[in-house]
């Protein structure tokens, strides 16, 4: 299911670069990365319904969710 969300929905939004999901324990967090903080923002405000989201999303307690946004400060590569 999450592969369909991120080829068919999270790949195609503007500004999109990778998508990683974590886990420690009963702990999940997705780690999504996009070109600027006006693309995250822009996604994150839900504007056009997708049913591969929605379904993605139906099987998730969003009231258990949180959302945190970040700024690159440094990168080491």
């Amino acid at each position: 299911m999450e592969r369909e969300a991120r080829r068919e929905y999270m790949s195609k939004q503007q500004g999109f670069v990778s998508w990683q999901q974590l886990r420690e324990g009963d702990i999940w967090a997705d780690h999504i990365v996009f070109e600027t903080m006006e693309d995250a923002k822009k996604v994150a405000e839900c504007g056009e319904p997708n049913p591969f989201a929605e379904e993605f999303y139906s099987f998730i307690n969003l009231n258990s969710c949180q959302t945190h946004m970040f700024s690159i400060e440094r990168s080491y590569e």
